[in-house]
């Protein structure tokens, strides 16, 4: 399947999320649609996320209860409505709701997880309102919380209903029944063993 744009071409395998039917692609993918290069290139996890992706994905799955909750890693799409899908980097599940389908969830988790922000946008104030108004779909598809981690500045998001927390990455966060992560200390034991 492609995707046609007035210049090229685009596979969907270069469609990052969809809003309201309008593909949002993944970071490089504008400057080929715009025709300043000549190839799809598209930008995916850089090393530190993607270690960070899975490493978050393994102790939260040794923390938490399997019998009570089902994760999921890679970019798992949520079905928020018919034209919109949004991916998150990691998940945990009401087990009981969570089926092993070849389809997008239609589902919410209970927590999202995620890495930055890896949409392409033509400036940062359209990235911002895009990161909001995904924050919000996620919230009113029945996300329960949602933990943004941002590797540029360090911080972490904690965004509820409720509210929305900015940490720094030396604070432990409640994840889920009171199991935390500490972004830093991650960091800090991957530098201790391979440095």
């Amino acid at each position: 399947m492609t995707v046609q744009s007035d210049k090229k071409q685009i596979p969907s395998d270069c469609i990052y999320e969809m809003d309201a039917g309008k593909p949002i692609y993944y970071k490089g993918v504008l400057a080929y649609l715009e025709g300043r290069e000549q190839n799809e290139k598209t930008m995916p996890d850089s090393r530190f996320q993607s270690w960070l992706k899975g490493e978050v994905f393994l102790i939260l799955r040794l923390l938490v209860d399997e019998l009570k909750y089902t994760l999921t890693v890679g970019e798992l799409g949520l079905s928020i409505d018919k034209h919109t899908v949004r991916a998150i980097d990691v998940t945990i599940f009401d087990r009981k709701i969570f089926k092993l389908e070849d389809t997008y969830s239609p589902d919410p988790p209970i927590v999202a997880l995620e890495i930055d922000i890896k949409g392409e946008f033509k400036t940062s104030k359209a990235k911002q309102k895009d990161h909001q108004k995904k924050i919000k779909q996620l919230l009113d598809f029945g996300v329960q919380k949602i933990i943004w981690i941002y590797t540029d500045t360090q911080k972490v998001k904690v965004i509820t209903k409720e509210s929305i927390t900015t940490f720094d990455w030396t604070t432990p966060i409640e994840v889920i029944d009171g199991h935390h992560l500490n972004i830093s200390d991650l960091a800090q034991k991957y530098r201790d063993l391979f440095s």
